[in-house]
């Protein structure tokens, strides 16, 4: 799934720099960059936010993961 999405990531981007560049005026380019810079500046805002949080969900689920784990493991030595 992820492959798939980075192949059709990379098509996307190379089709719309190809367009970008055959048919845009200043303008366009201007308006164009300034909203995926405005875009990109939202998201790693939310990555920003939410990575803390997502971290420590992640680093609660792996340790009573591998505690039930290494418990059941010394239990059967």
């Amino acid at each position: 799934m992820k492959k798939k999405l980075v192949a059709l990531m990379t098509v996307i981007s190379v089709v719309a720099v190809m367009a970008v560049n055959a048919f845009a005026t200043d303008e366009v380019q201007t308006a164009l960059t300034t909203g995926l810079t405005s875009a990109s500046t939202s998201i790693l805002g939310s990555i920003t936010a939410v990575l803390p949080i997502a971290l420590g969900i992640l680093a609660a689920v792996f340790g009573v993961k591998y505690g039930i784990r290494f418990f059941k493991s010394i239990s059967k030595g």
